[in-house]
């Protein structure tokens, strides 16, 4: 047999494009584990937690409020000259689209995805919204939170994260901030009923807290979007205690060099779709830290767990669409996806291009800093 896509089985084997090896799949094992998967599923799903329930009511019904990203901090002083409230919405067809496949709208960020690889295929059969939370889980993780202490979740959009936070770690005081007082204003609607868990409006490059007033700071897949990202950095550092912690979960540049791919096509279509105007490069990150006062404690890349497999699931839904008995199977599952038009795939195909482009130049990288 020849081997097929990458990303989903057809003749019975599968090919890991980097590695070039090649494993034999039983699909009709395959067809039952799917089954099997999909009523584990379903058998969760119904004991969904009421503030999630309420969460997707209030987006629904006022989506001209929940019009902006749940990360997304910089609206007000981009420098893209675009609209970022555009960015996260119905109005572009990738984001019509994660929404369609339980992507959002509680949590806005990639996800920490469980199968990778040749297996990123099985992604599209699980509750996308569950690898959300698993990235947000492994950001807490990094913060290292100890008793007591009090928190700053800069840019927390619409609250989960902060939420989250709170129930991990109910001694803690949970401050969620964000740009955005409609955000705020669901945020406290949700999850804002606990003297431990509170919601303010600012902006991440004027903090209006006193020095010193936070054990830990956490920036989710948000600081992309700031147009003065040093200043951040700046102000997290003083806001922070003598030895605090401070996560910054963040894409950046491979090598300075994959900063020339700024202007490239492909780079910018990735860029109006997300609206960025630039990325650090690692090392460029590090050195801003210092800069500002920070110490290293650990840099990790998640580009493995996060950007491809979120790659690799795109890919795969593309390639289900090109195999006549899969899309019916595929549609069966999920019929909202008939409401997707012949066009609005074939942009999908030029934004999947466009989005492996900038991933091969860049990584999904998680820096733990500390002051003092």
């Amino acid at each position: 047999m020849q081997a097929v896509n990458p990303h989903f089985p057809e003749s019975g084997r599968i090919r890991d494009s980097r590695s070039g090896q090649t494993w034999r799949v039983d699909l009709g094992r395959l067809t039952c584990f799917q089954r099997w998967f999909r009523s584990s599923l379903r058998a969760k799903e119904t004991v969904a937690a009421p503030s999630e329930l309420l969460m997707q009511d209030a987006v629904m019904e006022s989506s001209t409020m929940d019009r902006v990203d749940g990360n997304c901090e910089s609206i007000v002083e981009s420098t893209t000259g675009q609209d970022v409230h555009a960015a996260y919405d119905g109005s572009n067809v990738l984001f019509r689209l994660l929404r369609m496949i339980s992507w959002g709208p509680g949590l806005m960020n990639l996800g920490y995805f469980r199968f990778r690889g040749p297996f990123a295929f099985l992604n599209l059969l699980i509750n996308l919204e569950n690898t959300q939370r698993r990235l947000v889980g492994k950001s807490i993780e990094l913060l290292d939170v100890k008793g007591a202490q009090k928190i700053l979740d800069v840019a927390c959009g619409r609250g989960k994260s902060s939420f989250m936070m709170h129930c991990l770690n109910p001694e803690a005081t949970i401050v969620g901030l964000d740009l955005l007082q409609r955000n705020i204003d669901v945020a406290r609607l949700l999850f804002g009923c606990s003297p431990r868990l509170s919601y303010e409006n600012g902006n991440a490059m004027h903090l209006e807290f006193e020095s010193g007033s936070f054990d830990r700071v956490q920036c989710l897949e948000a600081a992309f979007h700031f147009p003065d990202r040093s200043r951040f950095l700046q102000e997290a550092f003083r806001v922070l205690k003598p030895g605090g912690r401070m996560v910054v979960v963040d894409f950046a540049w491979r090598q300075p060099e994959d900063r020339k791919c700024l202007e490239d096509p492909e780079t910018r279509l990735v860029r109006d779709i997300w609206q960025w105007d630039d990325l650090y490069d690692v090392e460029e990150y590090k050195r801003e830290a210092r800069n500002a006062g920070f110490k290293e404690v650990e840099t990790v890349d998640w580009s493995d767990r996060v950007t491809a497999p979120f790659q690799a699931t795109f890919e795969s839904l593309l390639a289900v669409r090109k195999r006549p008995w899969l899309r019916r199977r595929v549609l069966g599952v999920n019929p909202l996806l008939n409401s997707l038009s012949e066009d609005d795939w074939k942009q999908l195909e030029e934004i999947a291009k466009a989005h492996d482009y900038v991933r091969r130049r860049s990584q999904y990288m998680a820096f733990v800093f500390t002051k003092g």
